[in-house]
């Protein structure tokens, strides 16, 4: 038997037979038509036996598929008779009542399950590959030790069913599935004299009782063709599918699904019809088709240059609520129980993920007999705002070879989107829907902030504080205003989702299903969303009501409203859009309404389209008017903002970004708006003119009738630019350790650099963090730029060099973060990226991104490296990495602060290590290749320089290397002032480099303290000056009388 015909699957099973002991006797990993479970479901299972004959209690026994938590799932009070078996399900259920359902699935690509006494002893274990669908993995009954694949699963019974160990040989197609001008032969061969080939066309599972192969396979039209190979003895092969597109011609994405036609059929089992076996559901009558049901499928994903993007076992359900009576139907495929773990492809080109748990094929909704475009048009708008959204993508799906029209690929809002679109932990999420129904989690949290609001009154500044620290507040009002401009009439609690990370997040709304929105219905232009959204009849009101109360909050909402009014909401912004879509999908909806006469006809499509246009051309004034009527406002005013040079900067209000001269837009009338002047490169700020005079650069502004507003701006002359440097990136935490995202800067320098109000930007320059003012930055020294304070704080408690939030993170695929001075001067940026020659480590491992020396240049790759230690080195020196066979007889300067040092062991000899002198510590005593020496080098506090020698030996040589540390060097620090009856400093005097200085200063009476200085710049205004001595410094403190 060659390799090359067969692949044999090896089973690893231990069993600790004590007497009286149950086994596990037989596993299904992908159930999708065996045995379905008393939900209807074809769920995972177990089933465990018991070969005794006395009567055996399982109160108390376990099952588990984690090693590090083996009471898993616990069995409840009940005994298994002699010879009798029990099923239970892997469902992830957690049920103990009528059915037993475990709380975790099995993995259909192979895992380990372990089954454990109720005294925390595994009796039996078993080690499996992947099981192909609708296969089980059984003993065998005639050889209790030996495991066997059976292609008729026996649950609840001895296995006595024929079963295999070896797979045959798949079939091979003479010609790839694709797009085709005219009819195709397609031969199907095996190299196996023996074996025979089975077809189908009808998208069904073929099998032994299907086309037997004997002449080529003649496809004149769209059909999609699956075969298998059967040899005597050995497991049937893998089913190979291939879909032909014979003269199909379209501009989208094409999805071929393909299934046993019972699956979506029948009146018992299919998912796609009113059948016999339905329940209730949310609008119509009793029906297959409201049952949650999945079904086995293969899914083929052809791109817009007809290219093969993806070919993947799947499972799919029916998905919506009340569309689901519509003969179109939304479908959703998931991919965890059919051997795939996950689609390995970027399905939607702007995003930067490239792997899917699940995705959406929605039929638009309520949309589907009007645009086939309404929801995903809206999300496409709202895309790039604080707010999560479902990504849009339209194609065409055929099942089994039928054309089944325009499907919208939707991103699957789940805890898997959750957790990849913000970069936290899927099972520490708490997910809500409608009032507060959990749909992950608990709603314990929610309901206490909730009754938080109705019961405290949010004037209150403590209050207001405290539920800001509970709720995302600018997330809620970009989504609240969303919704009332789309004026979504199936909102408000309905189609709400809201989520938190339990480890310290706040609350965050997730934008979905707009269907009914955008003028679906003809009174939606002029609905008056406040009615609904202040309605104390509506639960989620309750939060509304209290935050508006508050003037922080009530200016920023009606401000947020005016920016998008200003920005996304504008018409000339959203027809664009809406005109974008259509075109995609237009030269298809001719063969879509003619598959499912809806709409009507073409013109009645285009009809519908130019409703959106109304829509957005109209919506405007009417919210405007609404939030005059609600808030008592004085109306809407026109604002004129110039500045007289275009290339020298430009000028953000609240939210918004201006870049162009000449702008106008509307706010409205004695709501205070703030005003930032941001300078380009080379240009700096000198102060506003015209309805406002003011030479800050961040000004709060009160519309009136007139407003004319300039931002002046000048060219500043070339200085020195500071050696402040990017030393270290954290932009993917591990999830374990997840600090969130931080960056490091250095003072490579021997002067201390003023940073006040610096700006730190990543590649969008609408993220930008401002340093706080009387920021000094000493020489050798650093500071940590952190996007959550709290997270940071937590895993690096010591860290007290650190500042942040910065309210945005980094691109876990690489990004430019950029640093510049107060007038806007590029100081230094970093485009680092998760790609050779960068390192790959510090993309989600736990490790961080560290410049090899300070001194190197940092836009090269090569010159990084990945942290040695967990979670990097923020605020301090970064590790030092050697190369074993380059340091030997050589010698090694470091500086005189404590640092470790990582050597890496490339030598084929194991080397003995000795050390003459205890300053430094050595993490092991003896090396070999591939292993990393750790020496730990302490602080020198005394002045004079140091060194040491480590030796290592060998059977026939002797080597060392000779580390030489700086001495720890004495400054003298002093102080001076004008006079001496003013006051005096204590703290002057000699201090170890390194070590912390305190100066106080103490006026005498009758004077005041005033502030610090150095080389004649102000450097703090606090009495008590603390630094860290790194050179000979006279500073200067004036005292007033």
């Amino acid at each position: 038997m060659k390799n090359n015909f067969l692949l044999m699957f090896f089973i690893l099973f231990f069993t600790r037979l004590f007497a009286q002991s149950v086994v596990i006797n037989e596993i299904m990993s992908s159930n999708s038509s065996v045995l379905q479970d008393e939900d209807g479901d074809f769920s995972d299972w177990i089933e465990i036996y018991n070969p005794n004959d006395t009567i055996i209690s399982l109160n108390g026994f376990s099952l588990s598929d984690d090693i590090s938590l083996l009471n898993k799932w616990t069995f409840p009070d009940f005994s298994l008779f002699p010879n009798q078996y029990i099923i239970v399900f892997a469902s992830d259920k957690n049920k103990t009542t009528n059915e037993f359902h475990t709380n975790f699935k099995i993995s259909s690509s192979g895992e380990s399950i372990f089954l454990v006494d109720n005294s925390g002893y595994i009796i039996d274990q078993v080690e499996f590959p992947a099981i192909p669908n609708d296969f089980s993995l059984g003993r065998n009954f005639n050889n209790q030790t030996e495991w066997l694949f059976f292609p008729s699963p026996t649950p609840r019974n001895e296995n006595n069913t024929i079963g295999y160990n070896a797979l045959t040989e798949e079939p091979v197609f003479s010609s790839d599935g694709g797009f085709y001008n005219s009819e195709i032969e397609v031969i199907l061969s095996t190299s196996r004299d023996s074996a025979e080939i089975y077809y189908t066309l009808d998208g069904s599972e073929p099998s032994e009782t299907s086309f037997k192969y004997t002449n080529p396979v003649i496809i004149s039209s769209t059909k999609v063709l699956r075969a298998i190979t059967f040899e005597k003895g050995l497991l049937p092969s893998k089913i190979i599918t291939h879909s032909y597109f014979i003269n199909e011609n379209t501009n989208l994405p094409v999805i071929s699904l393909s299934t046993n036609p019972a699956n979506f059929f029948d009146n018992e089992i299919g998912i796609y019809v009113k059948g016999n076996n339905g329940k209730k559901g949310s609008c119509g009558d009793t029906a297959n088709w409201n049952q949650d049901w999945e079904r086995p499928t293969h899914l083929e994903f052809y791109e817009t240059d007809e290219t093969l993007g993806f070919s993947i076992d799947a499972g799919v359900q029916i998905h919506g609520g009340c569309t689901r009576i519509l003969p179109q139907k939304s479908l959703e495929i998931n991919t965890n129980n059919y051997g795939t773990n996950n689609i390995k492809y970027k399905i939607f080109p702007n995003l930067k993920f490239s792997e899917y748990d699940a995705i959406v094929l929605r039929s638009s909704g309520n949309d589907n007999s009007k645009t086939m475009m309404r929801d995903g048009m809206m999300h496409t708008l709202v895309k790039n705002l604080d707010m999560e959204t479902m990504a849009y993508r339209p194609a065409i799906v055929f099942i089994n070879g039928q054309y089944w029209g325009i499907h919208n690929i939707r991103e699957r809002n789940n805890n898997n989107y959750i957790s990849k679109h913000n970069n936290v932990n899927n099972d520490s999420l708490d997910i809500l829907e409608y009032k507060y129904t959990v749909v992950q989690g608990s709603s314990t949290h929610y309901r206490n902030m909730y009754n938080f609001i109705a019961a405290n009154d949010l004037r209150d500044t403590t209050s207001y504080k405290y539920i800001e620290s509970q709720m995302d507040i600018d997330n809620y009002i970009t989504y609240m205003i969303s919704e009332m401009y789309f004026s979504n009439g199936d909102w408000f609690p309905n189609n709400m989702k809201f989520w938190r990370s339990q480890n310290t997040g706040k609350w965050r709304w997730i934008l979905f299903d707009t269907d009914i929105a955008f003028g679906f219905s003809a009174s939606h232009l002029t609905t008056n969303m406040f009615n609904k959204i202040t309605n104390e009849n509506n639960y989620p009101s309750v939060i509304f009501n209290g935050l508006i109360n508050n003037i922080e909050f009530k200016n920023k909402f009606i401000n947020r409203y005016a920016d998008f009014h200003n920005s996304i909401f504008k018409p000339e912004v959203v027809i664009p859009i809406i005109d974008s879509i259509k075109h995609v999908i237009e030269n298809e909806m001719p063969r879509h309404i003619s598959r499912w006469g809806a709409p009507n006809n073409i013109v009645k499509w285009n009809e519908e389209v130019d409703v959106l246009r109304n829509f957005a051309n109209n919506r405007l004034q009417y919210m405007n008017q609404h939030f005059i009527d609600q808030f008592g406002l004085n109306g809407v005013t026109t604002l004129n903002l110039n500045f007289p040079n275009n290339e020298a900067g430009f000028v953000q209000i609240n939210t918004l970004k201006i870049d162009s001269n000449n702008w106008t837009g509307e706010y409205f009338t004695g709501i205070p708006i703030k005003l930032i002047a941001l300078p380009n490169p080379g240009y700096e700020f000198i102060g506003w003119s015209g309805s406002v005079t003011s030479s800050n650069r961040e000004i709060t502004y009160v519309p009136t009738d007139s407003n004319n507003i300039i931002a002046n701006f000048k060219i500043i002359e070339p200085t020195e630019i500071p050696n402040i440097i990017i030393n270290e990136i954290n932009y993917k935490s591990n999830i374990d350790f997840d600090s969130d995202d931080w960056v490091e800067i250095y003072n490579n320098s021997n002067d201390s650099v003023d940073i006040s109000n610096w700006i730190f930007k990543d590649e969008d320059n609408d993220h930008s963090f401002i340093i706080p003012s009387e920021t000094i930055l000493r020489p050798d020294n650093f500071l940590v730029l952190v996007n959550d304070s709290a997270k940071f704080s937590s895993l690096f408690p010591s860290v007290t060099n650190s500042i942040g939030n910065l309210g945005f993170g980094f691109s876990g695929s690489g990004e430019n973060l950029r640093l510049f001075d107060n007038n806007l001067r590029l100081i230094d940026s970093v485009r680092f990226d998760d790609k050779f020659p960068w390192p790959v480590e510090p993309d989600g491992s736990g490790t961080t991104l560290e410049l090899k020396h300070p001194d190197l240049d940092n836009s090269i790759g090569e010159n990084w490296q990945s942290s040695h230690s967990i979670l990097g080195t923020p605020g301090k020196r970064n590790s030092i990495f050697l190369s074993f066979n380059n340091i030997l007889n050589d010698s090694i300067n470091i500086p005189s602060d404590s640092i470790s040092i990582y050597v890496n062991i490339n030598t084929n000899s194991n080397w003995k290590i000795f050390a003459d002198t205890t300053w430094l510590i050595i993490d092991k005593d003896s090396i070999e290749s591939g292993t990393t020496l750790k020496i730990f080098c302490s602080s020198n506090q005394d002045s004079l320089n140091r060194n040491a020698k480590i030796t290592f030996k060998n059977a026939f040589i002797s080597k060392s290397i000779i580390i030489n540390q700086n001495g720890n060097e004495v400054y003298f620090i002093n102080a001076i002032y004008d006079s001496s009856q003013a006051g005096k400093v204590n703290g002057s005097g000699r201090y170890l480099r390194g070590t912390n200085v305190s100066l106080t200063a103490l006026p005498s009476d009758g004077w005041v303290f005033e502030y610090w200085s150095e080389n004649d710049s102000i450097i703090s205004v606090d009495s008590i000056l603390t630094f860290k001595a790194t050179k000979t410094e006279q500073l200067r403190l004036i005292f007033q009388n």
